[in-house]
């Protein structure tokens, strides 16, 4: 099995601005962590797919927004709904998962606009693949597929079936794991799929095999009525 802990290969880096410490010392570091090229000063092209920078926002960040940059607002006073131009929000009290959630759904977003929307829920599933079953949680879930948690994950291109333990109406699932991210000392390794940056979660990607929509759309349902009450990540 191969390993990947280079960069991501995206066209273009993230953009951050500002010198407060949750900037300098917590955020730059994990989006680096996580294999993203970051950048500190705007260049003479000033192309991004996502900036991020503190509030109060600046005239620089107005341009950006102004040439088609996402635009993720620092606010040290806490998370709020996000305001025109921002499109996100990082504060203070977020998790390095709940970070790179943000800022990773905001990329992709930007990177391929046709990505099925993500819901982040919390779910209890089991997996069953050659030799052995897997009980773990989801992290995200769309259309195409989820991730889940473990550090134990089943090889890329390993065929398994997903069965929804919290919905006894829930038909199970099958789809193939596309990449698998996990533990090496300090830092987190990605095999497979290396043009996707990595997240803070050791576990698997799965995508769904073709023709489940109806099943789909019971996961999904069940995911946004957990994300509703509360139960996300």
């Amino acid at each position: 099995m191969p390993r990947h802990n280079e960069k991501t290969g995206l066209n273009l880096p993230v953009l951050v601005m500002g010198r407060d410490p949750f900037i300098t010392d917590r955020i730059i570091p994990i989006l680096k962590q996580s294999g993203m090229e970051v950048v500190t000063k705007i260049d003479a092209s000033g192309h991004y797919n996502v900036a991020i920078t503190q509030l109060p926002s600046s005239s620089e960040a107005i341009a950006l927004a102004n040439k088609g940059t996402a635009l993720i607002a620092v606010n040290l006073e806490g998370c709020k709904t996000p305001e025109a131009p921002f499109e996100a929000e990082l504060c203070p009290e977020l998790s390095t998962e709940e970070i790179l959630r943000r800022v990773n759904e905001l990329l992709y977003r930007r990177l391929n606009a046709r990505r099925p929307p993500r819901i982040a829920a919390q779910m209890l599933v089991m997996l069953k693949g050659p030799g052995r079953a897997i009980q773990t949680t989801t992290v995200d879930i769309s259309r195409g597929g989820m991730f889940v948690r473990s550090l134990n994950p089943f090889p890329p291109d390993t065929w398994v079936k997903v069965r929804l333990l919290e919905d006894g109406e829930a038909e199970e699932l099958t789809g193939k794991v596309v990449y698998t991210i996990g533990p090496d000392g300090d830092i987190l390794v990605k095999y497979g799929f290396e043009d996707k940056p990595i997240s803070a979660h050791p576990g698997m990607a799965i995508s769904f095999d073709d023709g489940q929509e109806k099943q789909i759309l019971r996961w999904l349902s069940h995911a946004r009525g957990k994300a509703a009450e509360g139960h996300i990540l």
